[in-house]
């Protein structure tokens, strides 16, 4: 405080006063920018973008349905005109049926807790049945398909033991049916292993893979399956040839697989890594890592991308990204499809439709949560 006396001109302010109200100044201001930022938390915008959990703003490409909660997987029907998804959220749990002419949903299976479904979707070649992972119930979940509609079935209980004989929840996650739609193979997340059941029977053969496995596919024989571990960094391979599985070999990929797709001709895997910011592409005649494809949104970034899902073209063609309207600047933070990345390390795939890195400014700020 100043005291100001009769007579006396007014003393100019101490250094030390100056200083302090500038430093407080400062931080009145700074915190009506953060909490000005503070309401664009992590979710949907409103206007169609969306807030990631790491403050990048995106916008989702095509149109957008709206779902249950936490839509963890999706497969769509042979014949193309529904897509099954899996809510595995805390809420009520689900299985919904969307039109894929109408973006609608259909239909909606609902699971009240202690009923629950997981990540793992699939439909039978013929499009007659699909199965569901029933996570912390230890089941699949099996369903008849009339006119797209679903009517469930019993569901096929897993074993209560790993492969070492100790006694555990398989907490089934991933699964993949085989090409004559006999059998399905399931990743087992807490049992670190992967069963074959065979539909028929529900008779399951199980075998020892990696810590904490998650996604499957098959090789277009049927012969070969692949299993993502979540908890490692590798993806297990398994002769499925005979009645019981047998592991031949692992491939490391990127930190913390989860969703693997293969592409049309059978000769490569596309292998999402949730903590790396990547997609490893795998060679299935090699069994090799042959190219890792960065998912961060500019160069230098902090992971935080976390890659989860991953789908191939159905027309088999490369998706291009859209060039910025003449007279307009780019958006630092909006990540689209960009595939001339890839490009400039060898030629893209065909198959592939995985999201590219759009050219971006050295370092922008992201959206504070």
């Amino acid at each position: 405080m100043l005291a100001i006396r009769e007579g006396r001109s007014r003393r100019r302010p101490s250094t030390r006063l100056v200083i302090a109200v500038s430093v407080t100044l400062a931080m009145v201001a700074a915190g009506t920018a953060v909490a000005a930022n503070a309401f664009k938390h992590a979710g949907p915008s409103g206007d169609g973008s969306a807030i990631t959990p790491v403050g990048f703003r995106v916008d989702p490409a095509g149109q957008q349905t709206t779902l249950g909660s936490l839509p963890l997987a999706s497969a769509t029907a042979p014949d193309g005109r529904t897509m099954l998804i899996v809510n595995a959220g805390d809420a009520n749990q689900s299985v919904q049926v969307v039109d894929t002419a109408t973006s609608k949903v259909v239909q909606t299976l609902t699971y009240q807790s202690p009923q629950a479904v997981f990540t793992g979707v699939a439909y039978s070649p013929d499009g007659t049945h699909a199965y569901v992972s029933g996570g912390g119930n230890n089941v699949i979940r099996a369903y008849g398909v009339t006119g797209g509609h679903l009517t469930e079935a019993t569901p096929m209980a897993l074993p209560t033991k790993n492969p070492s004989g100790a006694a555990v929840n398989m907490y089934p996650a991933g699964l993949a049916v085989t090409p004559d739609g006999r059998r399905l193979v399931v990743a087992d997340q807490l049992a670190d292993a992967a069963s074959v059941v065979d539909i028929a029977t529900g008779t399951t053969q199980t075998v020892a893979v990696g810590h904490d496995p998650y996604g499957v596919v098959l090789s277009q024989d049927g012969r070969t399956a692949y299993v993502t571990n979540q908890g490692g960094n590798t993806v297990s391979v398994l002769d499925i040839s005979a009645a019981a599985p047998v592991v031949t070999s692992a491939i490391t990929v990127g930190t913390h697989p989860n969703q693997v797709v293969r592409s049309a001709d059978g000769r490569r895997l596309f292998v999402a890594n949730g903590d790396s910011d990547g997609i490893s592409v795998i060679d299935t005649a090699s069994g090799r890592v042959t190219d890792t494809i960065s998912l961060a949104p500019y160069r230098g970034a902090p992971v935080g991308a976390n890659p989860d899902g991953l789908a191939l073209a159905s027309d088999g063609r490369s998706r291009r990204r859209r060039r910025p309207r003449p007279g307009r600047r780019p958006d630092p933070h909006r990540v689209v499809p960009d595939r001339r990345a890839a490009r400039r390390k060898q030629p893209a795939d065909p198959q592939c439709q995985g999201t590219r890195r759009r050219p971006q400014p050295e370092r922008p700020e992201p959206v504070h949560r």
